[in-house]
This record gives structure tokens, C-alpha cells and sequence, in this order.
């Protein structure tokens, strides 16, 4: 089976951008709150809630290309439905000919 190369789309192009400046900003908002005022419960709550930011963006980006899997896997599993039929109707057409030559066998 040929794997195809899938293009990312602009909703996965943007998601990474938003990402990597997510993670550019806070990092560097936590390096200045960190060396003003050290570490307290306020930065904690801050750090924790930008992982928990920067986590949201991973599974949003995450789901989005299991999406775009499970439509390609979708695509493929319709080409072989209609292969299916198409066998399907062969197999009918050969069991009616082979009826109809035993039909004539018997006849004799």
C-alpha cells in the first residue's frame, strides 16, 4: 500500500503558530515574573495554567490530523464497498450462467 504524503492545512499551519508563540510569550512573561519577585503561589498558578495552555494546543492539533486520517482511511474504505458490489454482481452474473448450463446438462 503507497502511503500518501499529506500537506498540513492552514487550520494545522495556524495552530503551530499559535503555538510557538504561546510558548515564546510565556516563556519569556515567567522568566520576568520569576526574576522580579521569585517564586510564589501567583507564578505557580501562572506556569501551571501555560502548560495547561500549551497542552490544549498539542491535542487541538493532535485530533485535527487524526481528522484528516480518518477521512483519507473513509476514501479508501468507500473505493472498496464499490469494488465489493461490482464483485458482487459479477459472482451473481456467473452463478446465473452456471444455473443455466446445468439446467441444460440436466435437460439432456
Amino acid at each position: 500500500m503507497v502511503k500518501r504524503i499529506r500537506n498540513p492545512t492552514l487550520f494545522e499551519k495556524v495552530i503551530l503558530v499559535i503555538g510557538l508563540f504561546v510558548m515564546v510569550i510565556g516563556f519569556v512573561m515567567i522568566r520576568e515574573l520569576a526574576s522580579n519577585g521569585g517564586l510564589d503561589s501567583g507564578l505557580l498558578t501562572i506556569i501551571f495554567l501555560w502548560l495547561i495552555l500549551i497542552m490544549t494546543i498539542i491535542l487541538v492539533a493532535v485530533s485535527e490530523d487524526v481528522k484528516e486520517e480518518l477521512r483519507i482511511i473513509a476514501e479508501h474504505q468507500v473505493g472498496e464497498v464499490k469494488m465489493m458490489s461490482e464483485e458482487t454482481k459479477l459472482v451473481k452474473e456467473e452463478i446465473k450462467l452456471l444455473r443455466a448450463d446445468l439446467g441444460k446438462k440436466t435437460k439432456r
